[in-house]
């Protein structure tokens, strides 16, 4: 055998996520796409999610059953190589990595990987300071596992101070390559079409996203997704007599290509550092949309170069750059293209690349 066959070895890789197919949402594509390309590389790649572990949904809040569960469950963890936990998702991913560290998953607990997707940060005047405390246990958690992978540049400085930089991975997440369809000339220029995709909950922001669609009032809007606040923001628009805004629901794979292929713009108006990276953001891209976000750490590394963000919670300041960007299509179409081009460097290949890279470090350091 090799030195290289040695140092690559076939690896036994638990992802531990909050959501996991047939749930459709950013993380459970990020599960379905690691899981793929990490068995193209030759590894047994298992799942371990809310589709194992019932959870309970109080509107934003969601429950785990996971320390009910702990007990058959940790016995089951000893012969992965590497557990992978994505967080954070409260009351699962903290006292699964609190639960595996501190009660000796097994002798090897460099090989402990956290995924920090994002930060909980929740409005309210009791619930707001919860949320600051829940990410600084994260972060405190950090320093119990092998290794924290963090996915834009914005959240590599939150843990600079956290972890050793030998600890610390940025590895952004990716757009398959069947989102790059047709080229930007070819989108419809009769109109000017807006796009919207998303779960229609508060910290996505749609609220602030109608609001200032008053400011363009010859544009279109459609809205692809679903929620517990649906019904709130279909009445938000016949308030402001929106006539131009089509509420389309959840949608296939296929309608949701269609849509982006023939949008101008995606707008990703969320208002919380709960939206981190926004995935959402490199598939508009692919397909040639110009991509406007808050100005959130992680989301404004994804449309740097190509795209514009604006204040948080700022309902003006989209509709005045929504409005100047309406009367600049040549603007629109230059924009696109460097977005399309900035998206082409983000591959799932190039993902499950790196993290095959740095599982084996971990591994093959013991």
């Amino acid at each position: 055998m090799t030195t290289q066959q040695i140092n690559n070895r076939s690896l036994k890789i638990l992802l531990v996520v909050s959501e996991a197919p047939p749930i459709r949402s950013g993380i459970s594509r990020v599960a379905a796409e690691l899981q793929k390309g990490l068995e193209g590389l030759g590894h047994k790649v298992d799942i371990l999610s809310s589709v194992d572990i019932p959870r309970y949904n109080f509107g934003e809040f969601r429950l785990s059953t996971l320390l009910f569960h702990w007990r058959s469950l940790r016995h089951r963890l000893a012969p992965y190589d590497v557990i992978n936990v994505h967080a954070p998702a409260p009351t699962f991913s903290d006292l699964f990595l609190l639960l595996s560290s501190g009660l000796g998953w097994h002798p090897r607990k460099e090989r402990l990987v956290m995924t920090y997707q994002c930060e909980i940060d929740l409005p309210g005047r009791i619930i707001k300071p919860l949320s600051a405390w829940y990410s600084w246990l994260h972060k405190w958690v950090a320093r119990m596992v092998g290794h924290t992978i963090v996915t834009t540049p914005s959240y590599a400085e939150m843990f600079a101070h956290v972890v050793n930089e030998d600890q610390l991975s940025v590895i952004p997440w990716a757009v398959d390559e069947s989102a790059f369809g047709a080229l930007i000339a070819e989108k419809p220029t009769d109109d000017f079409r807006i796009l919207f995709i998303g779960q229609l909950r508060p910290y996505k922001g749609l609220d602030i996203l109608l609001q200032a669609m008053s400011q363009v009032p010859n544009a279109k809007l459609d809205i692809i997704g679903g929620g517990h606040h649906e019904d709130a923001y279909m009445r938000l628009a016949a308030d402001l007599a929106l006539e131009q805004v089509n509420f389309l629901g959840k949608v296939s794979d296929e309608a949701l290509q269609e849509a982006l292929q023939r949008s101008h713009i995606l707008v990703l108006p969320s208002r919380t550092k709960a939206e981190a990276f926004g995935l959402v953001l490199l598939e508009a891209m692919a397909a040639g949309c110009v991509p406007i976000a808050s100005d959130l750490p992680g989301v404004r590394d994804v449309v740097a170069g190509g795209g514009f963000t604006f204040p948080v919670d700022d309902f003006a300041a989209l509709g005045t750059l929504l409005a100047e960007l309406y009367l600049e299509p040549e603007r629109v179409q230059s924009c696109a293209v460097r977005a399309q081009e900035k998206a082409r460097s983000y591959t799932w290949k190039r993902c499950a690349d790196a993290h095959n890279d740095l599982f084996q470090r971990l591994v093959n350091s013991q």
